[in-house]
């Protein structure tokens, strides 16, 4: 779509040139019309008649705000107050973490056992834990 008229105040977050090696995306051909895999401002420059400076912006805001249809999307801001999906996520590794003591635990007896049962000599009962 054509630029509006008139004075237009772009907000946004600066971003750095996506590449494949910072990304490990492949930069694949073969994507619809005006749609790229990675954006990289070395690479638009080619279709473009101007210079361009490197990086990119994420659109946040636009005043006054777009009103026709195919107007760029805006990009939402974060969610910086929600612990999100990872909470689980860390909650399980710790989890985890703690069960290695125990683990370790259980198979030093296990094997101090099996040394003793192939010498010949009956291995120690387990020593009963209180309940809490």
């Amino acid at each position: 779509p054509p630029a509006p008229a008139g004075h237009v105040e772009v907000t946004g977050r600066l971003m750095p040139d996506e590449t494949t090696a910072e990304s490990g995306i492949k930069d694949k051909r073969g994507l619809p019309p005006r749609q790229v895999m990675l954006i990289n401002s070395r690479q638009r420059a080619a279709a473009l008649d101007g210079p361009v400076l490197g990086g990119y912006i994420e659109l946040t805001g636009t005043a006054p705000a777009p009103r026709a249809k195919g107007q760029p999307e805006l990009v939402p801001e974060p969610d910086h107050d929600s612990i999100g999906p990872h909470m689980a996520y860390a909650i399980q590794w710790w989890l985890f973490a703690a069960g290695v003591p125990v683990g370790w635990v259980v198979l030093v007896r296990r094997e101090r056992n099996d040394r003793l049962a192939a010498r010949g000599k009956a291995p120690e009962p387990a020593t009963p834990v209180p309940a809490a």
